[in-house]
């Protein structure tokens, strides 16, 4: 995590909300997650790995709650939690994963090349995986 030079300690100002964050991905290059209300970088996380074959890779995904990032990784979707940017549990789909979203709070919905959608929910305080639901 880069520090904010206008904080007062030189550290983390106030708390993200996903309406100022941004998540940019690039092939073969780390994914940002920018709070571009301050100029911040807030996180620096793994790639997203290519979904194969003629499908899309998944873009990178922040939550509306701003403190968590998902990153589609082969068959897989790492949770990180922001600032830290620590893996806070990983989902595993049934095949590579091509779409990447969190709902109005830290639920998230991952879809894979086989036409398969998981939807993780998470309900407690703690934001740790309790359920998933798949199709």
């Amino acid at each position: 995590m880069a520090a904010d030079a206008g904080a007062p300690s030189g550290g983390w100002a106030s708390p993200l909300t996903s309406a100022s964050l941004g998540a940019v991905g690039c092939k073969q290059h780390q994914t940002r997650i920018w709070d571009t209300a301050r100029g911040l970088l807030v996180a620096e996380l793994p790639s997203v790995t290519p979904a194969g074959g003629d499908f899309a890779s998944a873009y990178p995904a922040v939550s509306m709650t701003g403190d968590r990032a998902a990153i589609a990784r082969g068959s897989a979707v790492d949770v990180f939690e922001l600032p830290a940017a620590s893996v806070k549990y990983t989902v595993k789909q049934s095949a590579p994963v091509n779409a990447v979203a969190f709902d109005h709070g830290r639920d998230l919905v991952t879809g894979g090349i086989d036409g398969s959608l998981l939807v993780n929910v998470v309900a407690n305080s703690e934001g740790e995986l309790i359920e998933v639901h798949g199709t």
